[in-house]
């Protein structure tokens, strides 16, 4: 399946391709998702983003830098941000729990 075929299975309202890698956005309820390594019936990697614009950012940024930035969750991983903090699933959200930070800030 081509990468348009596919990014219309999966409902995405934005892909991209990156080093061969399919990458795409999705609306969620209240959110958007960023899928990574998309194939015709699973992803790799996902990571959430308060809006579609900053969800774009991210990965236009991705593309000179290769990091990605301005997320809330690494589902993944189980990561969230909250401010500028990182907190794995399950720990309290307070600056003195946290296990590391990040150079953006989540409202």
């Amino acid at each position: 399946m081509d990468n348009k075929a596919l990014a219309k299975q999966w409902l995405a309202e934005k892909y991209w391709v990156i080093d061969d890698i399919l990458y795409m956005s999705n609306k969620l309820m209240f959110h958007y998702s960023l899928l990574i390594d998309v194939s015709e019936h699973t992803y790799e990697q996902r990571y959430c983003y308060k809006d579609l614009a900053l969800l774009t950012k991210a990965v236009e940024e991705f593309k000179t830098t290769g990091q990605l930035r301005y997320w809330h969750k690494d589902h993944t991983k189980g990561i969230s941000v909250k401010g500028k903090y990182l907190y794995t699933q399950g720990m309290l959200q307070e600056p003195e729990y946290s296990m590391g930070e990040v150079d953006w800030v989540v409202e």
